[in-house]
């Protein structure tokens, strides 16, 4: 708990980082859905506009991950702060706390259904997906390629499809740790790319 009260700033924009993104990507599906094609099309689409949304949710997460480092290097080379070199991941870990309850809940409501089948079970199910859904929709449309051989098992495709968003998070604590390593090191991923200089 130290560590989020030390923290909760980072960690809130973290949040408010992958909420922005949710709503980009809830936007981009719904454009998908609306677009008259056949259902293998739409699914390649579905699966391309959401490698897309990754792809800039991982930019939003780097940029902000490397400026929280950066601003950190200051503190560490002042001797004002320790640098704790995992702490970009928890920032990330801390700031998918949510994903990640959700997601278990789901896990755990339909083991539960395919271990005792009640029609309950599914009702409680869906209070939980949604809100997971809505927070993890950029993960969502690689996810439903992954699994679109499953959907005839409905149980089955539910419990892989909590997994995968349970999993999914552990991506942007990735890349959060990355930047935030860069950040304090004081490097851009672009300076690799550069040529040396002639000696």
């Amino acid at each position: 708990m130290k560590f989020f009260k030390a923290n909760s700033y980072d960690i809130v924009k973290l949040y408010i980082n992958q909420i922005g993104i949710s709503i980009f990507s809830l936007f981009l599906s719904f454009a998908v859905r609306a677009v008259d094609v056949e259902d293998g099309k739409r699914m390649l689409l579905s699966v391309l506009l959401s490698a897309l949304s990754l792809l800039f949710y991982s930019f939003l997460l780097y940029t902000a991950a490397w400026d929280m480092g950066a601003k950190d290097k200051i503190r560490i080379d002042g001797g004002r702060l320790t640098y704790d070199r995992s702490k970009g991941a928890k920032l990330s870990l801390f700031a998918n706390v949510p994903n990640f309850v959700l997601a278990g809940l789901c896990i755990l409501l339909i083991s539960v259904d395919m271990l005792l089948p009640w029609t309950g079970w599914r009702t409680v199910y869906s209070i939980f997906i949604f809100p997971l859904i809505f927070t993890t929709v950029m993960y969502n449309g690689i996810l439903q390629g992954i699994l679109s051989g499953l959907r005839d098992t409905s149980a089955v495709y539910l419990l892989c499809q909590s997994v995968g968003f349970f999993l999914a998070p552990l991506f942007a604590v990735l890349v959060t740790q990355l930047g935030y390593y860069m950040g304090v090191k004081d490097r851009r991923i672009m300076q690799a790319f550069k040529p040396r200089p002639k000696e």
